[in-house]
């Protein structure tokens, strides 16, 4: 089974119409987006100064209600292409993906509309080739951090409760999160959570993908588990697995 691994759209849309010729040319058996969307830049930028001057982020700056003006468009320009592929495509939401109530109406919408569009954030779907289960956690993860509104942030707890299902299945697991795990080489610190580290420790998937990772595009083994960082959409990336023989071939849209 061939997955095409798409993540960090970041609101720059040039290369999403150039998604479907390459899903013509390659021919994969699904397509995995692993978050971020939207590049959330007035919505980020207040919660990181609010953190810094110990204050309430304030919701009523113009620039906040601006970029909430053009959150949908960017919702629907990506899932659009997304749903009409006409392949399993699973996705979840990145750290940028704010706030969440307003992403899960949009996938909701989605999933609504297209059949083989599917949420995998704390969730689970059966992959085209059935020996896989394909589940997820999406945005940044911490372990006591919990922000629903100005960065998709979730708490250690959290991740480890919804993710509790995963013990009940018997297929091989293929796991998405947006949040890449520690000491991959290239990334920052801050770039990684041990909080994945322990997740593909407990659960043993034979793939993980990731997000966050921009300009960098990545394999490394961890335990028994593939990670892939396919890089960002928004700078053309991509990554293409082949689940039988292990093979990643990294490629760019431009």
């Amino acid at each position: 089974m061939k997955i095409l691994a798409l993540s960090d759209m970041r609101g720059h849309t040039d290369y999403v119409n150039r998604v479907p010729e390459l899903v013509k040319e390659v021919e994969p058996a699904m397509v995995v987006f692993t978050g971020n969307v939207l590049k959330s830049e007035a919505r980020l930028a207040e919660w990181e100064r609010a953190k810094q001057e110990n204050r309430k982020p304030d919701y009523s700056k113009e620039a906040i209600r601006h970029e909430e003006d053009h959150d949908a468009q960017l919702y629907e320009t990506l899932f659009d292409m997304l749903g009409q592929l006409n392949i399993p495509t699973a996705v979840i939401p990145g750290a940028l993906d704010s706030p969440k109530g307003r992403y899960l109406r949009a996938v909701l919408h989605h999933e609504s509309i297209f059949s083989t569009f599917h949420s995998v954030h704390g969730s689970f779907i059966i992959a085209p080739e059935r020996s896989f289960v394909v589940a997820g956690f999406g945005g940044l993860l911490t372990e006591r951090d919990n922000e629903d509104y100005f960065m998709f942030v979730s708490p250690r707890w959290e991740v480890e409760y919804y993710l509790k299902f995963l013990n009940e299945l018997e297929q091989e697991r293929i796991l998405l999160f947006h949040t890449p795990p520690k000491d991959i080489e290239g990334l920052t610190d801050e770039k990684g959570s041990e909080i994945v580290n322990s997740l593909i420790k407990m659960y043993h998937p034979k793939f993980v993908f990731c997000g966050g990772s921009l300009d960098i595009q990545k394999k490394e083994v961890i335990g028994d588990s593939l990670v892939v960082l396919p890089g960002g959409l928004d700078r053309g990336n991509y990554a293409l697995v082949d689940t039988r023989t292990n093979e990643v071939e990294f490629g760019n849209l431009r």
